[in-house]
């Protein structure tokens, strides 16, 4: 059975899939989504620096087009979500901003594999479970 990544509240993840849109937790997750529902998808969100859109297309298990090229996603040893950036350097940015936080900037392809093999960072259940997770 798979894996329920969907919370009912609006989020800064949005899914958009054949029956319509879908909210997500984190950004690990929004990308899971292709893999535990069977399906094509678009991901809509922002970066978690700048607040620039983001939108990316996953199709038959590859990220076939991402806006910015060079989008990352940041995931979180601590129990906060997930998160996309536009680029390394907006990730950069953050990280100064954000020096307690610990984790690691993955580029789009190692988070999609990450989010295959049904890893979830610590705090992704806890925001799914509380309905958070805005970024």
């Amino acid at each position: 059975m798979p894996r329920d990544i969907f919370v009912k509240t609006p989020t800064d993840w949005s899914v958009s899939l054949e029956d319509g849109p879908h909210y997500t937790a984190s950004a690990l997750d929004a990308l899971a989504a292709h893999w535990v529902t069977g399906q094509d998808l678009v991901i809509y969100s922002i970066c978690a620096h700048c607040r620039g859109t983001v939108e990316i297309s996953v199709k038959l298990g590859r990220i076939r087009f991402a806006h910015p090229a060079g989008v990352r996603v940041y995931v979180p040893e601590s129990r906060e979500p997930s998160r996309f950036f536009c680029s390394s350097e907006e990730f950069a940015l953050w990280r100064r901003l954000h020096q307690q936080s610990s984790g690691v900037a993955l580029t789009l392809e190692e988070a999609l594999e990450l989010g295959q093999h049904g890893t979830d960072p610590p705090g992704d259940e806890a925001a799914r479970e509380s309905g958070h997770g805005k970024a």
